[in-house]
């Protein structure tokens, strides 16, 4: 099954260009927050800011929860660079995960507190060859922090063109966000193949 593509008009480029941008005060974060809660599955959203120059590219993922289960995270990988075509070097890469409104929170990690903020992401983990990749959050939290102890329901990684090329040869990923497990389908690994070919040379 092909990734769903919207490319929206010049005149979203506001709320697009404050969506693609890592969330640094309360607002932006929940800004963000309620655009992954809102997320459609394999959706590739694609934004050109005449002003700025700078173009976003949007890939909204709702992973499987263990044996199935109902997505307990979105993953949002978020591509950004000036003009209208990505140069070597030149893409800002990040992925943001938002807990989602079916999550059970009994099924979570302990670690999704404030003391365990890593994306991990386990490539081919069937295989002797596997790789895990872990991520250390830059922000989390509506108001870029959590108090010890307590939940976090927004997180924010920076990611490189080197690890984004390593996730598009997966042939399976499973991995844990925000204390909850997740698997990839098929279907969600080529829409990160895709993702990639957009922002990344």
């Amino acid at each position: 099954m092909t990734s769903r593509i919207l490319v929206h008009a010049a005149g979203l480029a506001l709320l697009i260009s404050v969506a693609a941008t890592i969330g640094t005060t309360p607002a932006a974060a929940q800004i963000d927050a309620g655009l992954l809660a809102r997320a459609r599955d394999r959706e590739i959203v694609a934004n050109y800011d005449a002003p700025a120059n700078r173009t976003d590219v949007r890939l909204t993922l709702a992973p499987a929860g263990t044996g199935g289960n109902a997505p307990p995270v979105t993953l949002m990988f978020v591509g950004q660079f000036p003009g209208r075509d990505p140069r070597p070097d030149g893409t800002a890469l990040v992925v943001r995960t938002h807990i989602t409104p079916r999550a059970d929170p009994r099924e979570r990690d302990p670690r999704t507190g404030a003391d365990g903020k890593e994306l991990i992401f386990r490539i081919d983990p069937h295989t002797t060859s596997g790789i895990t990749l872990y991520l250390f959050s830059r922000s989390y939290g509506y108001g870029g922090f959590v108090a010890p102890g307590d939940e976090i329901p927004v997180a924010f990684y920076s990611l490189s063109a080197a690890e984004l090329k390593a996730l598009t040869t997966a042939r399976a990923i499973t991995g844990r966000a925000l204390g909850s497990e997740f698997s990839l389908a098929p279907d969600q690994l080529a829409a990160i193949a895709d993702f990639s070919r957009r922002v990344i040379r």
